[in-house]
């Protein structure tokens, strides 16, 4: 560092075993002589030295991969090709994801009865860790509200009609 330094005419004294901070200008010096040296850039590597598990994948091989994929979902979207999830059946994956949503269920948590249909997405590799929607499971909790109206007229064996709990909304004209 102090070589570094040296070339970009800066020099520290080291009195006291203590030196002084580099001024903004002297800070952008040694930052650009830095980058042009090459400091930033990762240095390619052996692919025998690569950990174990890591896929290494050939540019050309992955680029005519995906071009055979997009041809495939083009010629199948032209013939009208939907599969399973065009006939609005469930997905073995979903199927799943419904039995786990049920297991624990009580009796005062209901399941939505109408859902919107999403298409099937596929997501690259790069996408992985993108931030989107968290999926869920269609169930919420639902209880009973004990005001003032609902205490004079209903009681444990005739209970109130039950509310999805922890939304209030407040509307104001």
């Amino acid at each position: 560092m102090t070589k570094i330094l040296a070339q970009c005419g800066i020099e520290l004294a080291t009195c006291g075993g203590g030196g002084r901070l580099l001024t903004e200008d002297e800070m952008v010096l040694v930052t650009l002589e830095l980058y042009s040296r090459g400091a930033y850039s990762p240095s390619y590597g052996d692919e025998r030295q690569a950990m174990p598990g890591i896929e290494i994948l050939d540019e050309q091989e992955d680029t005519e991969k995906r071009r055979k994929l997009v041809r495939e979902a083009d010629r199948r979207s032209e013939l009208g090709m939907g599969g399973a999830e065009a006939a609005g059946a469930l997905t073995v994956k979903e199927r799943e994801m419904e039995a786990v949503a049920r297991h624990g269920m009580n009796k005062d948590e209901a399941v939505f009865a109408v859902e919107a249909p999403l298409e099937a997405q596929t997501f690259l590799w790069s996408e992985k860790y993108r931030p989107r929607k968290p999926r869920y499971f269609n169930r919420v909790h639902t209880g009973f509200e004990w005001n003032k109206y609902n205490q004079t007229h209903y009681d444990m064996d005739n209970p109130p009609p039950k509310i999805v709990q922890g939304y209030r909304f407040n509307v104001g004209f």
